[in-house]
């Protein structure tokens, strides 16, 4: 993991922070808070201290043995400036990188362990997707497919950036059910006017109304509750084709019996 805290330097020695060469990274030229150094610099050193995965560690080395070849590949700009958004990713020469604005994490909570946990997760979520792309290359076609795959990917990456164990987490009653409600009603919609609605709708919805992500990740959940890493790591290795119906007709079986 390359962590690029260059820009952090420059605001912390009060010196200019935007700068042309470095245009592409920000969002806006805002002008940048000047009274949040502590916060700033405690960030940068927690960041630059962590191990990674900083989250769920034994079941990334399970699921991607190439883990390391995704973690050497990717960088970490850390910013502190006036970004519309705390976390984005930024494209350059044709390469992805993460930005981090730490100023906009530090204004999201009062709570550093939280602030680090807000990091972590994007860290995570966006390695966990990268990995799971790395390992099922290609990109879906039709409606189906293209609900395969989110309930598959999104589900098993928010499911590993969630926290730091995923034995620890705590879900509420009844959420697997109601999102499994609405993928099978959603997987079984044969107008394309409704089906496009659905794809392009579903993604811009507050978190836990993403049915198709919340049954992916809570699916994994239960899983893994049930039988364990190996049990996991056999669900993934299935692969994210026809992976929709294949954990609809399996819920639907563990209910009937």
């Amino acid at each position: 993991m390359n962590i690029d805290t260059h820009l952090i330097e420059r605001y912390l020695q009060d010196e200019p922070v935007y700068a042309d060469a470095d245009a592409w990274i920000f969002r806006n030229t805002d002008p940048i808070d000047p009274r949040r150094h502590d916060v700033v610099h405690e960030l940068c050193r927690q960041i630059c201290g962590l191990r990674w995965p900083c989250f769920n560690p034994a079941l990334h080395a399970r699921l991607f043995p190439h883990l390391d070849a995704v973690l050497e590949e990717m960088t970490i700009i850390l910013i502190a400036a006036s970004s519309d958004v705390p976390t984005y990713l930024c494209e350059h020469d044709g390469q992805q990188h993460l930005v981090i604005d730490l100023i906009q994490v530090a204004n999201l909570t009062r709570i550093v362990p939280a602030m680090m946990h807000i990091i972590c997760n994007f860290i995570s979520l966006t390695c966990a997707q990268r990995c799971i792309a790395s390992d099922f290359p290609g990109s879906p076609v039709s409606y189906a497919q293209q609900l395969d795959l989110c309930c598959f990917r999104e589900g098993l990456a928010n499911w590993l950036a969630w926290g730091s164990d995923a034995q620890d987490y705590q879900f509420q009653d009844g959420l697997l059910k109601s999102a499994m409600r609405l993928l099978n009603e959603a997987y079984s919609e044969s107008d394309p006017a409704l089906q496009r609605l659905i794809l392009t709708r579903v993604p811009a919805l507050p978190f836990w109304k993403q049915f198709p992500l919340v049954a992916g990740m809570l699916t994994f959940h239960d899983v893994y509750q049930r039988g364990g890493i190996e049990a996991v790591h056999a669900l993934y290795r299935s692969g994210w084709q026809a992976f929709c119906p294949r954990i609809i007709q399996k819920k639907t079986s563990a209910e009937a019996d």
